[in-house]
């Protein structure tokens, strides 16, 4: 599993038997919501999940969020499915 965590400055992992979550930064100082983390498009966070993605063993990979979780997963080559539950409509005409 992976996962952005805003209480944490670096990548952390958390093992349990066989279930391994990997926690990445949440970017922003403080913690900004995502329609402020958008403003760069959610380049620290995709960096950091992009970068743990590339280590994983994974044969495929879900992520049940858009914006960055959906563009690791187009970049990992991996097989991916999307589960949209949120829509940027709301942020789009913010700017």
């Amino acid at each position: 599993m992976l996962t952005l965590d805003s209480a944490i400055d670096e990548v952390q992992f958390s093992e349990r038997e066989a279930l391994r979550i990997t926690f990445c930064p949440l970017g922003g100082a403080p913690r900004f919501k995502a329609r402020h983390r958008m403003k760069d498009l959610f380049a620290a966070e995709i960096a950091h999940l992009t970068r743990v993605m590339a280590q994983s063993d994974a044969d495929n990979v879900h992520a049940q969020w858009t914006y960055e979780y959906a563009e690791v997963l187009l970049r990992s080559g991996k097989p991916y499915l999307v589960t949209m539950h949120d829509l940027g409509w709301d942020y789009l005409f913010e700017f």
